[in-house]
């Protein structure tokens, strides 16, 4: 092999050794966050649950306040629930998203689980409408934005399709003027036996066990 030809190739398989190096600490890199990320979320949904101001109070000091455990009390607006598509075991179905208003004014968007298609309409479960005062104990998460292929929200048929809780906000509330819209803090996710991910059966409790 030419001399000249032997140095191009050597200065080639230069080039992609420190690729592949480059790539292999990336890779590395990413593996320590992640775990860092899930052990952070396994304390924090661990933890005894706190108060909402104090989630909100880390979100203003530019923390994120994900899947920190805090109870909440308030009452339900079962008439601005909206609902959230989703598919549970393969079959399609809807997350009930129902704001919360606790005694000083501040709305809370509540997941208050998963019910099959056929359930979406209230008139199908009345046993979830909760009147009065009730606690919630759930997991915070803040806002998504929409992806790529995620579909466009249909506000007139009120199909929601990523966890835009600024747009919910705006339609549950469209009917007061601007300034006295209140503000969507975050969004709890309430917990039964530990996991995130609600039935039927269980999306209707108030305060779901720990």
């Amino acid at each position: 092999m030419p001399v000249q030809k032997l140095i191009g190739f050597t200065i080639f398989a230069l080039a992609a050794f420190a690729l592949l190096i480059g790539l292999g600490v990336w890779q590395l890199q990413r593996l320590q966050w992640k775990q860092g990320l899930i052990a952070e979320i396994e304390t924090r949904t661990k933890a005894p649950p706190t108060s909402l101001s104090e989630a909100v109070a880390l979100a203003r000091k530019g923390d994120d306040p994900s899947y920190l455990h805090v109870r909440v009390a308030g009452r339900f607006e079962n008439d601005k629930e909206r609902h959230l598509y989703a598919i549970a075991e393969g079959a399609p179905g809807w997350h009930l998203i129902t704001p919360l208003t606790t005694d000083d004014g501040t709305v809370v968007l509540v997941d208050r689980g998963f019910v099959p298609d056929t359930m979406k309409e209230q008139a199908t479960r009345p046993q979830s409408l909760i009147d009065g005062e009730t606690s919630v104990t759930g997991l915070v998460r803040l806002p998504e934005t929409q992806g790529t292929f995620t579909p466009n929200t249909e506000i007139e048929r009120d199909r929601w399709y990523y966890r835009d809780l600024d747009g919910m906000a705006r339609s549950m509330f469209a009917d007061k003027p601007q300034p006295e819209t209140p503000r969507v803090t975050h969004q709890l996710n309430p917990r039964a036996d530990g996991n995130t991910k609600l039935r039927a059966r269980q999306a209707f409790r108030p305060d779901a066990p720990i």
